[in-house]
């Protein structure tokens, strides 16, 4: 997702197991800007962004995205 962090496209089939592994995934990337935050000085938000910016670039074609607020899920081409 456009925020960084891992979403899930279509909620209403996701399995609490999925949802817990979203989580866990979420709760390490956040721990990963926080401290690439203090040691660059730029914002956790920043550091997030600029993530899923790259993650975006490199998702595979079928694989669907988030690309913005507001923005509905697409699947890239």
């Amino acid at each position: 997702m456009y925020t960084g962090y891992l979403g899930i496209a279509d909620s209403s089939r996701a399995t609490a197991d999925l949802r817990r592994r979203v989580d866990e995934v979420n709760a390490r990337r956040l721990s990963i800007y926080t401290e690439t935050s203090q040691r660059t000085g730029e914002s956790v938000s920043t550091i997030a962004a600029l993530t899923a910016e790259k993650q975006i670039g490199r998702a595979m074609s079928g694989e669907a995205v988030n690309p913005g607020a507001g923005q509905p899920w697409q699947r890239k081409p």
